[in-house]
């Protein structure tokens, strides 16, 4: 029988200890990743999120969408699209998550983020250093490049809606459902008609400063039965340079690089 030191062996068993929960701090931090900001909280606070109620709450809701992906995608290799779409990922979720708020879902080119119902400022202040952002992104490239044209529209709405668990036992979705949803998915499609990069409803812009306000108009959007009133902003931030189409002409005219 072979004689084990004291001492070694506590050293072995701290050196494991250590190996073990630095594999847990690792594994907690990847999972962060992949789960909504909620859900981690509630594991927490030592909850089963599984097991929370759907509750009514009042949220701001922001869509952002990448303009022209599909030609995007048809035109560049895969690698590239990649790379484009992360840039656009990493400057997105990076100002939101700085404004207070939560990017709930990715959505292929776009994405569902969420602030609470005092954020609207924020809100919009994250969309603004977005824009910013994808612009001085557009301007580091030369014409020729396809991240010259990453431009991006963003729908805002506020308003009442579900929020928790959706699926069923084999996958569940943690989000937001109800009718401030569907209008800022809708109001996003809008911001490429108007050359604008931010579109929201009423519920938001009578919590902005009015002199900045610029109304659009009423719209009914795809699917609503009436027609909702439509507000941008004045800010030099949230105009886009170019019409939809110019930028749709000038990434058919890109070489393929597939």
């Amino acid at each position: 029988m072979n004689t084990v030191i004291l001492e070694e062996a506590q050293e072995y068993l701290i050196e494991l200890i250590s190996e073990m929960l630095d594999a847990i701090t690792q594994g907690a931090i990847i999972f962060e990743k992949y789960i909504p900001e909620h859900v981690i909280k509630s594991l927490r606070l030592g909850n089963n999120p599984l097991e929370e109620t759907v509750k009514q709450v009042e949220k701001v809701i922001v869509f952002g969408d990448l303009f022209c992906s599909s030609t995007f995608g048809e035109k560049l290799k895969e690698e590239t699209f990649y790379n484009l779409l992360e840039s656009f990922f990493t400057i997105s979720i990076d100002k939101i998550h700085e404004s207070g708020g939560e990017v709930l879902r990715l959505m292929g080119d776009g994405f569902i983020a969420i602030f609470d119902s005092n954020q609207v400022s924020p809100a919009v202040e994250s969309i603004r250093n977005i824009s910013t952002q994808l612009k001085e992104l557009r301007e580091s490239y030369e014409s020729k490049s396809p991240f010259s044209l990453v431009f991006a529209g963003f729908g805002m709405s506020k308003g009442k809606v579900l929020q928790g668990n959706l699926g069923s036992k084999y996958k569940k979705d943690y989000t937001v459902i109800g009718d401030p949803v569907n209008t800022a998915a809708r109001l996003q499609s809008v911001s490429r008609k108007i050359q604008h990069t931010l579109v929201f409803d009423e519920n938001v812009a009578k919590e902005l400063p009015k002199n900045n306000l610029k109304y659009i108009g009423r719209y009914t959007p795809k699917g609503k039965l009436t027609k909702v009133p439509l507000y941008t902003l004045k800010d030099k931030e949230m105009q886009i340079e170019l019409s939809y189409n110019e930028i749709y002409e000038r990434i058919k005219a890109l070489e393929t690089n597939k």
